[in-house]
């Protein structure tokens, strides 16, 4: 009876040690996983703003692309350097007129017209 004792003890004991370590992994995890700077809530967000920066490095590569594409035709072709001017900065030749137009100009003619609707 003795020996039925001592071995109820010891399951007791061990038994309650594997919980501590149990318990103790538990909060380990609970800790790496959910708190901190470190856990894997931090990572995921972490790894979704690389997928962003990364479209928007390509995209901005592809702009860097169009650029260097548009500077050598510049550079290389006369066509698309007055085509550039006359766009621009509404250069003109001595023989054109050149008229721009705005949309200030429109919206304020607009504005004109509404008011004067509404008086009548």
């Amino acid at each position: 009876m003795n020996k039925e004792k001592t071995k109820r003890v010891l399951k007791r004991i061990v038994s309650m040690k594997y919980k501590k370590y149990i318990l103790a992994l538990g909060i380990g995890v609970i800790l790496v996983g959910f708190v901190g700077d470190n856990c894997v809530w931090a990572h995921l967000r972490n790894r979704q703003k690389i997928n962003e920066l990364r479209k928007a490095l390509a995209q901005k590569e592809e702009e860097a692309r169009r650029s260097q594409e548009e500077i050598y035709k510049l550079q290389t072709d006369f066509k698309t350097m007055e085509r550039v001017a006359y766009e621009m900065h509404f250069m003109k030749r001595e023989d054109e007129d050149v008229f721009t137009l705005s949309d200030e100009n429109v919206d304020s003619l607009t504005t004109n017209i509404m008011q004067n609707e509404t008086i009548e």
